[in-house]
């Protein structure tokens, strides 16, 4: 018994002394965790030679839904930054990026990674190495964001032998940092293709086309990714074609860049791959650039590079379909569903041809829709699907509907003049009319909609030729209609649906909440375009709606008296048509999408603001000179600061009131980490960017703060009081 146990000790020690031998000669490293993102530093060897340059990454795996940026960030966004601490002797290349990803957080676009990444660094190793081992630390900052941003940051390090007689290869890593070295850009002089750049007032262009040796291949898709971050408009999609056996990319420039420059740099990502599947994406260029007149080339020739007009149509129709689940098209789809509960006993065919006839009017208004948005745009508009929304009367007048729709189906008053209440009467007084003009009615309320899908196959329409986009809009004309066509073509299906009842009435009280959260919602994109007076008004107009329609809907019931209910139609209408008017000649104010003048879109580069680097002396310096002093504190990872600037600082009322008035304008960067500024935030009980702070002049003048979100009224106002 002892013996075997004895054999047993044995094995056990023999198996753990070759596992400590095994794994002596290897890296040790370990992973750090901070939030939302494991970090580690690894490399392909285990055992280094002297005087042999070799590769270490940066492993960063983030959770899901979460990304860390590029070198250039884009609209926003901070890039990973590493200070290294190496041994005596080494030396530290600069990060090999890989290519990024394009992140969409609308109206902002970023560069960045999910998922996982591999930073990779060459280390110059000494030609003498008196250690057996060494040690490589690296101190790894960066900004993790998804809905919020957060700076992390952590201290990994990597331990490896030093073999004189030759570095040994890490099975371990071998192939995963293989694998991430085809993710690093290759230059361009040592690819198969050739770059050319040229740009115009408003555009870049790049001709990609091959060299002699090879032959001219299409490619799915090809992105330009640019290292100065002012160059070009990183929203805005990049037009494709192929022509003459080139690639020509049309790229916006940024408004922000006045001067070009003699040179452009950046990378080239084709999806496919530079040399067929499996080949390297990304190739790198540092060329120059010529201010010349491109041949003209016809707007149609240019395409979103990844939308076919086969796929545009089936999107279009996806989202067409998606449509009649977004609340705009909820108060037609209960009459409909009603009026399909009641001609569920009627004939076949009769049920088939009013089906027909309500998709035949949803067809023609989205046809009319097309022809107008293409005359318009023909004739200079730059006009959109639900570009009413740009208007801020419009979206008062469209809070005012859905609100009043809302409080229909709460059952708060009963009227024939709404639009639901009138497709139920045209539905019933004039057949097959009534079913027409409720597909009419469906357009107009989902005009304002946009479901998944739509936005790029709209996109694409809008830039093709007239027949192109009245296919697009015939496909979500037929996406929207399919439902309805598709019961009015199996009647058994209808008889399905349950007998008219109270569930009725709970249907329309649970639609009547999704419209309430639409009315939130157009709020907050009034008073993003607009001030915070705007909305308050905007909200006593709700109140005031509500109040009147709750007086008509009481007395109009029956049992009043003629006189009273008539009392209440003229007291409702004063109500309204009064606080209407008042509105009116009020007005609003408008932001510059709305105000800015032609003239006023034609800035020269004196009438910018020309923001000062802040620092506290300066400030005290201003401040003792009765100067007035306006400061900014904001980053570049600050989604919000960034909106700000482009829809306030850029607007050239505000421009011209910072000149006028004389004010000093200071910048206060808090993209990386400044003690100086963080105290100046906690003087103001802030913590975080961005805020905005006028000191008005005088010493005894208290300083105006500014809310977090501001518009060109909000500034203005403050700078008023100067």
């Amino acid at each position: 018994m002892f013996a075997k146990i004895r054999q047993i000790f044995c094995l056990s020690l023999c198996v753990n002394v070759l596992a400590i031998l095994f794994f002596a000669g290897s890296a040790e490293t370990a992973s750090v965790f901070t939030d939302h993102v494991e970090t580690e530093l690894v490399s392909d060897l285990e055992a280094i030679a002297p005087g042999v340059p070799f590769l270490v990454a940066l492993r960063m795996k983030m959770e899901p839904g979460w990304h860390t940026y590029w070198r250039n960030p884009g609209d926003a966004g901070l890039g990973t930054v590493l200070d290294w601490d190496l041994p005596d002797g080494f030396d530290a290349g600069p990060i090999l990026w890989p290519f990024p990803e394009r992140i969409e957080v609308p109206p902002l676009v970023s560069y960045g990674y999910e998922k996982e990444t591999y930073l990779l660094v060459q280390i110059t190793p000494p030609k003498d190495i008196p250690s057996d081992t060494v040690t490589f630390r690296v101190q790894a900052d960066w900004l993790v964001c998804r809905e919020i941003c957060l700076p992390g940051a952590a201290l990994v390090e990597l331990t490896l032998d030093v073999d004189k007689t030759g570095a040994r290869v890490d099975p371990r890593w071998l192939e995963i940092i293989t694998q991430a070295k085809t993710e690093i850009p290759i230059l361009v002089e040592y690819s198969q293709w050739s770059v050319q750049a040229f740009y115009e007032e408003e555009s870049i262009y790049l001709e990609v086309f091959p060299k002699d040796t090879i032959s001219f291949d299409k490619k799915k898709s090809i992105r330009f990714f640019p290292y100065d971050k002012e160059l070009i408009v990183h929203s805005a999609e990049q037009e494709v074609i192929q022509k003459d056996q080139k690639y020509i990319l049309k790229i916006a420039r940024s408004k922000t860049r006045k001067e070009m420059g003699s040179k452009i740099q950046g990378i080239l990502v084709s999806e496919s791959g530079w040399r067929g599947s499996g080949s390297e994406k990304a190739m790198q260029f540092d060329i120059k650039i010529h201010e010349r007149a491109m041949p003209s080339i016809p707007q149609e020739d240019f395409q979103k590079s990844e939308l076919s007009l086969g796929m545009a149509i089936l999107f279009a129709f996806v989202g067409g379909l998606i449509l009649n689940l977004m609340p705009c098209v909820f108060p037609v789809l209960s009459i409909k569903i009603l009026s399909f509960v009641k001609q569920a006993h009627e004939d076949p065919k009769r049920v088939m041809i009013h089906g027909w006839f309500f998709a035949g009017g949803i067809l023609v208004s989205f046809w009319i829709l097309a022809g107008l948005l293409i005359v318009l745009r023909a004739g200079g508009e730059e006009l959109g699907w639900g570009f009413q929304l740009q208007s801020p009367y419009f979206l008062c007048g469209l809070i005012a509907v859905f609100f009043l729709f809302g409080l229909n189906l709460f059952g708060v008053f009963e009227i024939g003049l709404s639009w639901v209440g009138k497709a139920s009467e045209i539905q019933q007084k004039t057949g097959l009319m009534g079913s027409f003009m409720s597909g009419v009615l469906t357009t107009v309320v989902a005009t304002p909609c946009t479901a998944p899908f739509m936005g790029s196959a709209l996109g694409f329409a809008l830039s093709q030729p007239a027949y192109v986009a009245f296919c697009v809009f015939t496909g979500l004309g037929l996406g929207l209609s399919a439902p309805y066509l598709i019961l009015s073509l199996n009647p058994k299906w209808i008889q399905r649906l349950p007998k008219p009842g109270p569930w009725m009435v709970t249907l329309k009280q649970f639609m009547g909440f999704l419209l309430m959260a639409t009315v939130i919602w157009l709020v907050w994109v009034l008073g993003l375009q607009t001030d915070l007076p705007t909305v308050i008004k905007i909200l006593m107009m709700i109140f005031l709606l509500g109040f009147s329609m709750w007086i008509y809907g009481k007395n109009m019931s029956g049992g009043k008296s003629e006189k009273i209910k008539a009392l209440s139609k003229i007291l409702t209408v004063i109500i309204i048509l009064g606080y209407a008017l008042y509105i009116g000649f009020s007005g609003v104010a408008l932001s510059d999408n709305f105000k800015e003048s032609a003239q006023n879109q034609t800035l020269s580069s004196s009438d910018e603001i020309g923001w000062q680097e802040f620092s506290l002396e300066k400030l005290e310096e201003l401040k003792d000179q009765g100067e007035p002093v306006f400061i900014d504190v904001t980053a570049a990872w600050c989604l919000t600061c960034q909106v700000n600037e482009r829809t306030t600082f850029h607007h050239p009322e505000v421009i011209r009131a910072f000149v006028n008035k004389g004010v000093i304008p200071l910048k206060a960067d808090w993209t990386k980490r400044d003690p100086v500024i963080t105290r100046f935030l906690a003087r103001f009980g802030r913590s975080g960017v961005p805020f905005y702070v006028l000191f008005p002049g005088p010493a005894d003048r208290e300083p105006i703060v500014l809310p977090e979100i501001i518009t060109p009224g909000i500034v203005l106002e403050a700078l008023g009081k100067i």
